[in-house]
């Protein structure tokens, strides 16, 4: 690898605003929530594809708008004595059972029932650190000198060394002086 090679590159946005430098990236967590998501939205696809058997109308999504279906075909001002009236209680308890485990609506779905692109996005910056413009700059700073450091000759690097105080030490500095006379 070059050594030119090593210097990021300033990376832009669409829009024209620079790019965040990524610091780390937890990929693990990531990975389980993305699994997580993936499971609510199955859930939410078996929800919708009961909710449509049972009610037959597509418009009938999520609990609340099946509580008002079942309101209104049965008269009922409640829910739960609407889904007795028609015989569908253990629909409806499966229905409010499976709204529970569910922290996603339809709008989060593509139209094959997966997490929608902007749903793994949201949970991708989530899970990402970026560098403050203070820890980027050290940075760009640290690797000038790495390149700098590269460039002395063998011998000079060999006794050249960073204390515990973090002061740059050589024997070829601390002996030359200069005629400041």
């Amino acid at each position: 690898m070059n050594k030119e090679e090593r210097v990021p590159k300033l990376q832009v946005n669409k829009d024209g605003s620079r790019k965040k430098p990524i610091k780390h990236f937890d990929s693990h967590n990531y990975g389980i929530e993305v699994g997580n998501l993936t499971r609510q939205a199955e859930k939410l696809s078996k929800l919708i594809k009961m909710l449509r058997d049972v009610t037959g109308d597509k418009n009938v999504t999520s609990l609340g708008e099946f509580n008002e279906w079942l309101c209104e075909k049965s008269g009922f001002k409640s829910p739960s004595f609407s889904a007795q009236s028609m015989d569908l209680q253990d629909v409806y308890g499966q229905v409010h059972n499976l709204s529970k485990e569910i922290t996603i609506s339809k709008g989060d779905l593509t139209p094959m029932h997966k997490p929608s692109p902007q749903l793994l996005e949201d949970a991708k910056q989530k899970f990402t650190v970026y560098y403050t413009n203070e820890e980027y700059t050290d940075v760009l700073s640290l690797i000038q000198i790495q390149k700098q450091y590269s460039e002395l000759s063998y011998a000079t690097r060999m006794t050249t060394l960073v204390n515990r105080e973090g002061k740059l030490v050589s024997p070829l500095v601390n002996n030359f002086k200069l005629n400041n006379n």
